[in-house]
């Protein structure tokens, strides 16, 4: 189709003038052209030649001008020395003395702001004779403080039938790498039709943190972890040799096995409680120590948590102490329990029940 119009007058005003707007559409065109008629050309002014006398004015002034900057003017941008300022903006960035400062800062978080824990394994003597394997462990951690709906913050995890992990840091980041992990135990499961190896979980858990420190656009991630389970024996994956093993890693992505582990708050009192008592028993050579040393081992998980002792950097100022309460797990080794071990939990422990849980815990089973 052919569409013109001529001389269309935009306003009323127009009209009279004559002004107008000249619309038209044709088939070999997607969109109409829009034309304007020009204005009455405006008579000329004579211009004087001033501007040629300050051109020139400006050109003998230019050589100095440019030796005076050498940046044709431009000043340099004020740029601060401080090394935190100069290189923690990145995660990939180390400074001069080969720190992440990231790293640091996320470490600092999980040790400063982190929900205290701590781990021990059983026996002792496990930690330096190569055929001896721990059939035990306590792990404790300080009960969170319930929101206003009701729900908790939890910081131990079940993994997989024969892993736990607890975490210290950001509560967020916990219940991520938890779920992360649980998925990839799955995978492993579809994968291989069975469980994967402790020291498999402990390495995925590793590289996830590692990953975190070499890649751009992310966050370290805020958390230090103690993974505990069941290890497979000599044999095959049911093997009665197997005992429990203990490892920890850090936001930078270490991973360190070890026979007691602590992390959050007070994390240097209570590490030097734990090989306090690592000592202790480690030499003992009597025939059955266990109940022994399981009660101690309570003890000192219960007084670090709930700060007595020397463990003062545990309790908070603005915290009453009757108020605080521990969530316990208590693993031994059972070749009939699924994953081989057998887990018990006492949730919300207070200082006046610590005797009536270690009663159930050390003579009911």
């Amino acid at each position: 189709f052919n569409l013109q119009i001529d001389h269309l007058p935009l306003f009323a005003s127009d009209q009279s003038t004559g002004h107008g707007c000249d619309c038209r559409m044709m088939p070999s065109s997607k969109f109409p052209i829009i034309s304007t008629p020009p204005h009455p050309r405006q008579p000329k002014r004579n211009r004087t030649p001033r501007t040629s006398v300050i051109s020139a004015f400006l050109l003998l002034l230019a050589p100095g001008t440019l030796a005076a900057h050498p940046a044709h003017g431009r000043r340099p941008a004020h740029r601060s020395t401080s090394t935190s300022v100069r290189y923690d903006r990145s995660i990939t960035t180390f400074d001069p003395s080969g720190r992440l400062l990231q790293v640091d800062y996320a470490q600092i978080s999980c040790d400063k702001r982190g929900g205290p824990t701590a781990s021990l394994l059983g026996p002792a003597r496990c930690a330096t004779r190569p055929g001896e394997t721990a059939s035990w462990a306590v792990l404790g951690a300080l009960s969170s403080v319930p929101g206003s709906d009701g729900a908790e913050s939890a910081r131990v995890h079940r993994i997989d039938d024969h892993v736990l992990l607890v975490t210290a840091g950001l509560g967020g980041d916990g219940r991520t790498l938890a779920s992360a992990l649980r998925m990839r135990c799955q995978s492993h499961r579809t994968d291989y039709g069975e469980p994967p190896d402790l020291d498999e979980v402990v390495e995925s858990i590793g590289a996830m943190q590692h990953a975190s420190t070499v890649e751009r656009g992310g966050r370290v991630w805020g958390v230090t972890a103690t993974v505990v389970g069941a290890e497979p024996g000599p044999e095959d994956w049911g093997g009665a040799d197997g005992g429990l093993g203990m490892y920890q890693t850090e936001p930078g992505g270490a991973v360190e096995r070890r026979v007691g582990c602590a992390a959050g708050k007070g994390r240097k009192d209570a590490e030097d409680a734990l090989e306090k008592h690592v000592k202790k028993w480690m030499g003992v050579n009597e025939e059955d120590p266990d109940t022994c040393e399981k009660e101690n081992a309570l003890d000192c998980i219960f007084n670090i948590l709930l700060g007595e002792g020397n463990n003062e950097s545990f309790q908070d100022a603005g915290e009453d102490d009757e108020a605080k309460a521990v969530d316990l797990y208590f693993l031994r080794i059972d070749p009939e329990r699924r994953g081989r071990i057998l887990i018990l939990s006492a949730k919300h422990v207070k200082r006046q029940d610590v005797e009536h849980v270690k009663h159930i815990l050390l003579n009911d089973y």
